[in-house]
C-alpha cells in the first residue's frame, strides 16, 4: 500500500514538472526578426503551385527560423 502511494507521488511530481516547463514554441522568436517569413512568402510565391517546390520553401523557411532563434 506504501509502495503504491509512493508510486502516485512520483507520478503526480513528474506531471506537476511537466507542467511547468515551457515549451520550446513559447519562447516568442518566430523567425520574423530575421525575414524567414518574408522570404518564405517570396518563394512560396515563385512556385506556382509546385507542391515540391512549397515543401522545400516550408523547409527553408523552418532551417532559418531555428537558425534565427537559436533553437
Amino acid at each position: 500500500m506504501l509502495a503504491k502511494k509512493l508510486g502516485f507521488l512520483l507520478m503526480m511530481l513528474l506531471v506537476l514538472v511537466a507542467l511547468t516547463q515551457r515549451p520550446a514554441a513559447a519562447c516568442g522568436c518566430s523567425g520574423d526578426e530575421c525575414g524567414c517569413g518574408l522570404d518564405a512568402q517570396a518563394c512560396v510565391a515563385e512556385c506556382n503551385g509546385n507542391f515540391q517546390c512549397i515543401g522545400n520553401c516550408r523547409r527553408a523557411n523552418i532551417a532559418c527560423s531555428k537558425a534565427c532563434c537559436g533553437f
